[in-house]
């Protein structure tokens, strides 16, 4: 059979909404047609129906009706959302992780966002959803399928953050395509890596805590460029390493050293060594940043990189 329909107690909330998207996403073989379902509100059931009366028209509930996703009448405090996780066999799924928590916060304490500012808590995502039930009370299609897609682009994150960057992290040591070291600078100790990838995602996992809070990241893409990007909970100090490398850069283009190369410690751009762009706001020193298409690529060998960084963040 084909299942047609999913039914709620009330309008959407940020449960009910994710126990849908996680049965469009990981559900479709359990319950053929769900992820075309069409959405409905089911204050209670029909007199002499129960759950399984509505399955078999091919109508699915969530959170009425005492069946498996109603999660009022489980013996345990839990969510409509933790619900679905167990019926498909989703426990171990790390990407889930944050999602499970915040509807279980948002449930059990309507504390879907934490923080007291006006602003947090109007664009919350519970705030969205709230602000999305008033302005369309007799729409709750139109309501899950605005939320829909924010949470596909969250587990799309955490799939890269939970699986995909950490086994690329294990194929670039094993390639010998990372290598780290550690410097000292004002005595504050610094984590430095260097690494080989054209993953534009991989600087931000190394400096997060799982994958090792480097606080320098140095990383050559396959076209040549390098971009320098920090953990700035330490505020590293890059601006002898923009000196060493625009110079280097300058000396490699014209065959001379810069008379007064003091002026490549300057923020932003130098007309001189247009290639690399010193940002001290976000402590960061590109050859192109994300999109590179339009800047050439360094013309510093990748070891003398390597040295010149390594030089410019001992000597501050």
């Amino acid at each position: 059979m084909k299942f047609t329909h999913i039914l709620l107690p009330t309008l959407p909330q940020a449960d009910t909404i994710t126990a849908i998207f996680l049965l469009k996403k990981y559900g479709v073989k359990t319950f053929p047609g769900i992820d075309h379902c069409e959405y409905g509100i089911l204050y209670e059931t029909e007199e002499g129906l129960n759950e399984v009366d509505y399955l078999k028209q091919g109508k699915i509930l969530i959170d009425v009706g005492g069946g498996i996703f109603d999660h009022h009448n489980k013996p345990e405090k839990t969510t409509a959302t933790n619900l679905v996780v167990n019926a498909l066999g989703l426990e171990n799924e790390k990407a889930l992780e944050k999602l499970v928590a915040y509807t279980e916060r948002d449930d059990f304490y309507g504390k879907g966002t934490i923080s007291n500012d006006p602003l947090d808590k109007a664009f919350g995502l519970s705030g969205l959803i709230a602000a999305l039930k008033k302005a369309h009370p007799n729409d709750p299609s139109y309501i899950i399928d605005c939320v829909l897609p924010l949470l596909d682009a969250h587990l799309l994150r955490e799939k890269q953050r939970t699986e995909d960057l950490p086994k690329e992290f294990e194929r670039l040591k094993l390639e010998h395509n990372f290598n780290e070291t550690q410097v000292t600078q004002r005595r504050n100790k610094l984590k430095v890596c260097f690494l080989e990838s054209d993953n534009t995602q991989m600087p931000g996992f190394l400096r997060a805590v799982d994958g090792g809070k480097f606080d320098i990241v140095v990383q050559r893409r396959s076209t040549g460029h390098v971009n320098i990007l920090t953990r700035q909970l330490k505020r590293p100090d890059l601006r002898e390493v923009a000196r060493l490398i625009r110079s280097k850069e300058y000396e490699i283009d014209m065959g001379a050293s810069y008379l007064s190369s003091e002026k490549f410690r300057e923020p932003g751009r130098v007309n001189e060594v247009g290639v690399w762009y010193f940002d001290p706001a976000t402590d960061s020193l590109q050859n192109g940043g994300v999109s590179p298409d339009k800047v050439d690529p360094t013309k510093i060998p990748w070891d003398e990189m390597k040295k010149l960084v390594l030089e410019g963040l001992s000597t501050v």
